[in-house]
């Protein structure tokens, strides 16, 4: 018997059924696993109440839900993001799950030796170089200021991926590893011009024609290594100095010189402590890197764990694990990428739940431009309309809800001269763009209540209308014994918490 019910009960543990309801907004209306999948987005001024609300309720029921979790970090002052995500595991009696990472914390994930394991799985470690070389790109991106999209833009990036695509395909060939420092020198050590390919002194001491000689050596018949071989030599040499200069001054101002500074370098390219696979495991990764903190380099260290994390979920189909695995990311315009847009594309299959928040519509168009920011948007399908007073985000709402039909009486008179009345059909806006100005934002003058519009998708809410005003309580999330609350509860069922306290060893 206990047999059978231990069976039974692992059984369960390990199941996340798409109608099971993690959060009830109020009402009778539920978030359930299946809609996670479908992305989170809580719009809000600062002080809105969208983290201490919104994602503190989503947070806390994907937790108790035993989901794995990616806990991203804007606010350092207190209390910093890195305390609240703490304080929500600590609720969901996760606690023995988290693991932070950061400056300060001593773990080391090296996602070169990562990206090279995944890719010998595969048996295809060309994937491997462009893999590398977007990890590069993305970085240049988290670390430089905001671009504007240009074409001109688009051709510098091209060209460093290029760079970086050859350099890891010539170490990668030569040692069968992949080490940062390696990569740096190779770029470094590259032939300027025709003059030092002619040289025998200055070829005895580049690194880059050693280990292309030697690739060669092992590899004679690799087409990619060929590649390498004719960009280095013929390609590279010959571009324009003005071009040339450009492409190494943006490969190295962009990553390469943040990269092998520390705490980056311990954190992504020493040791591996930890690799993003503990999330399928059930772990709570912090990254305690607060990007208004550490600034560039909160942002690469962000935005690097997510990129990493997206494609640990995205190779998911050779794993045995079926847990679902949430990124709960505030501020997300401050790190947002064109690949954040194309992940969302296919999070639902990659069973992952995508929890973000920004403080308005322009800020996320700002960052990846008005038809990636249209995108992203549109796929992120839940979405909570905290307090604000931004015109653009209130006219986006209003759009969302489209008109309704409401009868308005109106004054006529007869033929006989009488005066009479009647009803007329008149469209108007469904949600007015102005209803998010006087919500709630929490605090003890509000009684610790935030109050929200949600919306999600094209689905009907309470009493047929295309939107829910929603009320959370910032002090009390529990479950509730009557069905119609007014107020969010958490009803996720808890799941047995695994225990990661052993990388805590160097924290």
């Amino acid at each position: 018997m206990n047999a059978f019910l231990l069976r039974h009960f692992f059984r369960e543990a390990c199941v996340w059924e798409p109608r099971e309801r993690l959060l009830q907004w109020g009402h009778g209306s539920s978030w359930t696993i299946g809609r996670s999948y479908e992305g989170s987005l809580h719009l809000g001024a600062s002080g809105s109440g969208k983290t201490s609300g919104g994602i503190r309720a989503q947070g806390l029921a994907v937790m108790r839900a035993g989901y794995g979790v990616l806990g991203l970090t804007v606010k350092g002052t207190s209390p910093s993001d890195s305390e609240l995500l703490l304080d929500m595991a600590r609720q969901a009696g996760r606690e023995n799950s988290v693991v932070l990472v950061g400056p300060s914390h001593g773990l080391g994930f090296n996602l070169l030796r990562h990206e090279m394991i995944a890719s010998r799985r595969k048996h295809f470690t060309g994937d491997l170089a462009s893999n590398v070389a977007a990890l590069f790109s993305a970085a240049a991106e988290l670390a430089l200021p905001r671009r504007d999209g240009k074409h001109g833009e688009q051709i510098w990036r091209q060209a460093v991926e290029s760079l970086v695509r050859h350099s890891v395909t010539i170490v990668f060939g030569a040692t069968g590893d992949l080490r940062l420092d390696d990569i740096v020198s190779v770029v470094r050590s590259a032939p300027q011009n025709a003059a030092q390919l002619k040289d025998p002194s200055w070829r005895r001491e580049s690194l880059c024609i050693d280990l292309l000689e030697r690739a060669t050596q092992r590899n004679p018949l690799d087409r990619n290594l060929g590649l390498a071989r004719d960009y280095f030599l013929t390609e590279f040499v010959n571009y324009p100095p003005d071009t040339k200069n450009s492409v190494l001054f943006t490969f190295g101002a962009g990553c390469a010189d943040l990269f092998l500074r520390d705490p980056l370098h311990s954190m992504f390219f020493g040791a591996t402590d930890y690799t993003p696979d503990i999330l399928l495991e059930g772990a709570i990764l912090v990254v305690d890197c607060p990007v208004l903190e550490y600034r560039e380099v909160g942002q690469v260290a962000n935005g690097l764990l997510r990129i990493c994390t997206q494609r640990v979920l995205e190779r998911r189909a050779g794993h045995p694990s079926l847990r679902p695995v949430s990124i709960l990311w505030d501020e997300a315009q401050k790190t947002l990428l064109p690949s954040d847009v194309a992940f969302q594309d296919t999070a639902r299959s990659a069973l992952c739940a995508t929890v973000a928040a920004a403080q308005h519509i322009p800020a996320i168009r700002e960052a990846v431009g008005r038809e990636l920011a249209a995108t992203f948007l549109g796929n992120l399908r839940s979405k909570v309309f905290f307090q604000s007073n931004e015109p653009e985000t209130g006219d986006y709402m209003r759009s969302l809800c489209g008109l309704k039909e409401v009868k308005r009486p109106t004054e006529n008179y007869g033929s006989d001269g009488r005066k009479g009345s009647s009803e007329t059909p008149v469209p108007e806006d469904a949600l007015p763009a102005h209803a998010t100005h006087n919500l709630k934002t929490g605090g003890k003058e509000n009684g610790h209540k935030v109050t929200g519009l949600l919306i999600v998708g094209s689905k009907r809410m309470r009493h047929g209308e295309p939107y829910q005003k929603i009320a959370i309580n910032q002090k009390h999330l529990g479950a509730s014994c009557w069905p119609f609350t007014k107020q969010a509860q958490v009803l996720a069922r808890v799941r047995p918490a695994p225990d990661f306290r052993y990388l805590r060893a160097k924290g």
